[in-house]
C-alpha cells in the first residue's frame, strides 16, 4: 500500500490518509503564519496567527493544494495512491482554442476582436487542467477569457449553471454588459442565458440561465443548497477569496469541477495566495502590464512622483500628537494631518484642474475626498467642466452613468473612493491622482490599471503619485507614509515603469 491515500470527497476537498507520523508532517507542512496576525482582532484575543490548510481531524485538504502534495511527497520519497476520478484532465490545445475562440465571432464596440496569443493560452490552460488561478493584469482582456470559457462550457462540455462571484455591483453590470458587447454579432442571447443578482434581482434561475454573476455579499447568506447546483465556478479579482466570506461563498460550490479565477496580482503574503490556489488550482502567470505596453494593447504609463516637503516644524507637530500611542495611533496621526493640511490640499486641487484630459482622483477617506471636492468645485465656479463625486454608498447606476459620460468625455475629473479602483473601466481615462497615501500593492496596480485603456487619439496614461516628506535632515528616519512612498517606487521599478521624480516645496 502507499504512504500515502488520496479520495476524491467532492470539488472543494479531497480526504488525505496517512500514518500518523506523516499526517502530522503535512499538518506541519501546510501550516502558515499571517503576517502582523498580532494586530489582528483575533491575534489581540491571543491567536497565534497559524493557518493549517490541512485539517488533520478530517483528514481533508483544499482539492486546489494537490500540486504542493505531490512536491511534499516527492521530496520526502512518499509514494502516492489515489482514485482514478481525482485527475481527469482535458486533452485541448493552444490550437483547439483558437479555433473555438475564431468560432464564436466575438465582437467589441461593432469591431470583430481577434484573440491574443495569452488569452488563447488562458482558456486551453483553463479548460484542459479544470482548476486555474490566472494572473493576468487589468486590461488585458480577462473578461474575454471569462466569456469564452462559459461558451465553451456549455456549449462544448455539457456544462448546465454556472457562478461568477465579482466584488462589487459594478463589475456585476460591467461583465454583463462585456458579455452583451461580445455576443453583439454571434447573437448569443445574454438576457436569456445570464442571471445578475445583488439588490432588486432574484436569486431564482431560470431555466435557460447558464451563469449567475453575482457578488459574494448577495450570495453569502443563501443556504449551502442553493450553490449545490453549480457545476462550475469563476472569481472574478481571485485575490479577495482569501477573505473568510468570499472564500467561504467558492467553498460551498462543492460540485463545481471546473473552476477558474483571475486577478491582476497575487498577494505578498504567501499563505493568502494558496488559500485562492485551494479553491481554484495553482497560479499561472499569463502576461505582464510592461509587455501589454510594448505590444501596444494599453496605454505607455508614466509615473510623475511627486514629494512634498512640508514646513520645519511639521514633524514635531505631528510627533507631539502621537505622544505615548501605539505605532498604529501614531500613523493615523501622521494621516490626520497629511489630510487636514490645507496647503497640500490646495496643491492636489491645482493639480486635477492643471492637468490634461479626463482625470481620475484617488482618495481613502470620504471627508478627505469631500474636502478635495469642494475645493475643486469652487474653483470651477461656472465652468461647464464635469466635476462628479464616487464612494461606496454611490448607487451602481450612477456609477455606471458616470463611466459611461467620462467614456465620452475629455476633460472630466472624477474625485473617487479606492472602492472605485476594483475592476472597473473606464476607456478614455488620462490621468490619475493618489490623493491619499496607500501601502496595498494590489490597490496600487489596481488603480493604475484604470489608466492603461486605449481611447480615441489615446496612448499615453499617467499617474501622479503624491509622497509626503516631513524631515528636515533627509539623512533622518523617514515618517510612515513616506515608508510607503518608498515601497510603491519599488514596485514600480518591479514593473519597469517609466518613471519621473519631482520635488515640492509646500508653504503656509
Amino acid at each position: 500500500m502507499a504512504d500515502i491515500q488520496l479520495k476524491k470527497i467532492n470539488d472543494v476537498y479531497t480526504k488525505v490518509t496517512a500514518d500518523q507520523g506523516i499526517e502530522r508532517e503535512l499538518s506541519e507542512f501546510f501550516k502558515y503564519r499571517i503576517p502582523n496576525y498580532q494586530f489582528t482582532p483575533q491575534g489581540k484575543k491571543g491567536w497565534n496567527g497559524f493557518v493549517k490548510l490541512y485539517n488533520l481531524r478530517t483528514k481533508s485538504l483544499y482539492a486546489g493544494l494537490l500540486k504542493y502534495l505531490f512536491d511534499f511527497a516527492r521530496e520526502r520519497g512518499y509514494t502516492i495512491e489515489h482514485n482514478s476520478d481525482l485527475f481527469l484532465y482535458n486533452d485541448f490545445s493552444r490550437l483547439e482554442a483558437r479555433e473555438f475562440l475564431n468560432s464564436l465571432n466575438i465582437h467589441s464596440r461593432g469591431e470583430p476582436v481577434e484573440a491574443r496569443e495569452y488569452q488563447e493560452i488562458g482558456l486551453a490552460k483553463a479548460v484542459r487542467y479544470k482548476k486555474l488561478t490566472m494572473i493576468s493584469p487589468t486590461r488585458s482582456g480577462k473578461s474575454l477569457i471569462l466569456y469564452s470559457f462559459v461558451r465553451y462550457l456549455t456549449d462544448c462540455k455539457n456544462r448546465r449553471k454556472g457562478l461568477l462571484i465579482v466584488p462589487t455591483t459594478s463589475l456585476v453590470e460591467q461583465m454583463y454588459t462585456d458579455f452583451e458587447d461580445y455576443s453583439s454579432a454571434n447573437h448569443w442571447p445574454v438576457s436569456d442565458r445570464v442571471q445578475r443578482l445583488y439588490e432588486g434581482f432574484s436569486s431564482d434561475l431560470a431555466p435557460n440561465n447558464v451563469l449567475l454573476v453575482s457578488t459574494w455579499q448577495s450570495l453569502y447568506r443563501l443556504p449551502d443548497s442553493f450553490f449545490r447546483q453549480f457545476d462550475f465556478l469563476i472569481g472574478d479579482e481571485a485575490h479577495t477569496f482569501s477573505a473568510k466570506q468570499v472564500g467561504g461563498v467558492a467553498g460551498k460550490c462543492v460540485n463545481a469541477d471546473y473552476r477558474l479565477a483571475c486577478t491582476g496580482t497575487t498577494h505578498e503574503e504567501e499563505v493568502k495566495n494558496l488559500m485562492v490556489e485551494g479553491y481554484f488550482g495553482p497560479i499561472s502567470k499569463l502576461t505582464t502590464t510592461k509587455k501589454l505596453m510594448d505590444d501596444g494593447h494599453i496605454a505607455t504609463l508614466y509615473i510623475k512622483s511627486l514629494v512634498l516637503k512640508y514646513p520645519p516644524l511639521t514633524q514635531s507637530i505631528v510627533d507631539a500628537s502621537a505622544k505615548g500611542v501605539s505605532a498604529a495611533a501614531a500613523y493615523a496621526a501622521e494621516l490626520d494631518y497629511i489630510i487636514n493640511y490645507a496647503p497640500r490640499n490646495r496643491f492636489i486641487r491645482n493639480l486635477a484642474l492643471s492637468v490634461e484630459g479626463n482625470t481620475l482622483l484617488m482618495f481613502h477617506y470620504e471627508r478627505h475626498g469631500r474636502i478635495i471636492y469642494d475645493l475643486i468645485k469652487d474653483k470651477l465656479g461656472n465652468s461647464e467642466r464635469k466635476l462628479f463625486f464616487i464612494n461606496g454608498k454611490t448607487e451602481t447606476e450612477i456609477r455606471e452613468e458616470v463611466r459611461k459620460i467620462t467614456d465620452g468625455e475629455k476633460n472630466a475629473i472624477i474625485v473617487g473612493s479606492f472602492v472605485f479602483s476594483t475592476g472597473i473601466t473606464i476607456r478614455n481615462l488620462h490621468n490619475v491622482i493618489f490623493a491619499t497615501p496607500t501601502k496595498a500593492k494590489i490597490r496600487t496596480l489596481q488603480t493604475i490599471g484604470r489608466s492603461l485603456g486605449l481611447g480615441d487619439d489615446k496612448t499615453t496614461a499617467t499617474l501622479y503619485d503624491i509622497a509626503d516628506d516631513f524631515r528636515v535632515d533627509p539623512t533622518a528616519d523617514a515618517n510612515y507614509t513616506l515608508r510607503h512612498y518608498a515601497k510603491r517606487m519599488l514596485l514600480y521599478y518591479a514593473e519597469k515603469f517609466n518613471i519621473s521624480h519631482y520635488t515640492i516645496q509646500l508653504r503656509n
